[in-house]
């Protein structure tokens, strides 16, 4: 398990023969299949005002703070 960074330069060297990503490369020669649906979900703690709210639309959420991964994820 590494960052998608690493991963894309191991691929392009030919360095494994399976790879699990949820965004293959668009112009990478692979094979790819899906096995997975990769749904984003929201988190928030039980007292969040938002809790409870159905059908959140991506407004909603773009004055809350988010945490974010790594450079280079």
């Amino acid at each position: 398990m590494t960052n998608r960074e690493r991963v894309l330069s191991r691929l392009n060297h030919n360095d494994d023969d399976l790879y699990i990503v949820s965004q293959p490369p668009e112009d990478a020669d692979v094979q790819r299949h899906s096995f997975l649906d990769d749904g984003l979900v929201v988190l928030a703690p039980p007292e969040h005002p938002m809790v409870g709210r159905r059908n959140l639309h991506i407004k909603d959420l773009s004055e809350e703070p988010f945490l974010m991964r790594e450079q280079g994820s």
